[in-house]
């Protein structure tokens, strides 16, 4: 590789690059069914779990159910308005 070629490549517009990949998974995201949205969940899990085998831990596991309980309770004391 020659040494143009390297600085091209550093040199191009990442900002640019990073712009079009928001929009397009922002449109993506907009598209997606839910059936797709846990498929690709799913994938980013095994993916996880093969870097790190022993992911999630029984602690991480832990600190994941408290969060979940915290957010459930937070939800459920919100009074809803029935009114509109």
């Amino acid at each position: 590789m020659e040494r143009q070629h390297i600085e091209a490549y550093l040199n191009r517009g990442w900002d640019d690059k990073e712009a079009d990949l928001g929009r397009f998974w922002a449109q993506r995201k907009a598209e997606m069914s839910v059936g797709e949205i846990f498929g690709l969940l799913d994938d980013l899990r095994v993916q996880a779990q093969r870097l790190h085998p022993d992911w999630p831990s029984e602690a991480e596991r832990q600190a994941d159910l408290a969060t979940h309980i915290r957010v459930s309770e937070a939800l459920r004391s919100v009074r809803l308005d029935r009114r509109r």
